[in-house]
């Protein structure tokens, strides 16, 4: 069951102690519009909350340190345009 208040955690995965106080920026993707920063945080942990269920969304997150950034994480999904169709069956 998804729920309204989503849990997005930012990781620093890079090699080196330069990436300990990194700071992450969170963009979002709406119904296929353009990504827009909506959170930046040196905190691991963040919630997010007021997304539609049903409207396709999308987050990324880049990490920010000494003038370094890094590319953008994989795109994660919540409500997805391309959701299988589920069946449900009963038994008799």
């Amino acid at each position: 069951m998804l729920r309204d208040n989503r849990y997005f955690g930012c990781a620093h995965t890079a090699r080196g102690s330069v990436w300990r106080d990194a700071r992450s920026s969170l963009k979002v993707l709406v119904d296929g519009g353009t990504w827009t920063q909506i959170y930046a945080t040196k905190r691991s942990r963040i919630t997010l909350s007021g997304f539609t269920p049903g409207v396709p969304t999308a987050f990324r997150v880049k990490a920010e340190n000494r003038n370094q950034v890094t590319l953008p994480s994989n795109e994660a999904e919540i409500y997805p345009a391309s959701a299988p169709e589920m069946t449900l069956r009963f038994a008799a």
